[in-house]
């Protein structure tokens, strides 16, 4: 696909998005409606109107003519808008296969929290008896977390004590010292983040 810009610099996809004539329940965008944020090319910074296309995994700006545009996919470029940063970053499908996508980045540090936006189409649900409703084919949420640590690729993970501890499981005791002091429930985001933050505290005052 060729590219173009707008405006003072955002890099786009040289086709239009188009939305398909067909009836569908829900939204494929995180956010109905367009945005103002900020799309970052390197060390520039254009204002912008934005959405995310959660079921195509892309990013949208609202374009000169009025017509919704996807910004191109490239790891230099960024988007932060509705309280939110979108990052392209390495991440396994499956523990598997290595993907690149679309990530909201939850903290900083070695031992990094991410939020992965994205939903789904379940398609037509015809009854098997006739008192049963016809479901329509329908967007809904398929969001998930991952975990990275230094460089590698984010892995998938549950917001649990289990699977949080064993990707920090080298200061597991510590961290289990710090949930039952703390009393986190880190089946929460603000409380998994809070750990992540205590493990590399922990982990800095080693080095």
């Amino acid at each position: 696909m060729g590219q173009r810009t707008l405006g003072a610099g955002v890099a786009l996809d040289s086709y239009e998005i188009r939305n398909r004539d067909l009836i569908l329940e829900g939204s494929q965008y995180f956010n109905e409606g367009y945005k103002e944020g900020i799309v970052t090319i390197g060390k520039t910074e254009t204002p912008s109107l934005i959405r995310y296309n959660a079921f195509q995994e892309t990013l949208e700006v609202l374009g000169n003519d009025q017509k919704p545009q996807a910004v191109l996919k490239k790891k230099s470029i960024s988007a932060h808008f509705d309280g939110r940063t979108y990052l392209l970053i390495d991440y396994m499908e499956k523990v598997v296969r290595k993907k690149t996508g679309y990530f909201n980045p939850l903290n900083e540090g070695r031992v990094k929290l991410y939020f992965k936006p994205l939903k789904k189409l379940l398609k037509a649900d015809n009854p098997d008896h006739g008192y049963e409703d016809f479901k329509m084919p329908r967007y809904v949420d398929d969001s998930s977390y991952y975990l990275q640590k230094n460089d590698a690729p984010a892995e998938e993970i549950l917001l649990n004590q289990r699977y949080l501890l064993m990707h920090m499981k080298d200061q597991k005791k510590a961290l289990k010292a710090f949930i039952a002091e703390r009393n986190l429930k880190v089946k929460s985001e603000t409380d998994a983040i809070q750990l992540i933050n205590y493990y590399n505290q922990l982990v800095d005052s080693i080095e």
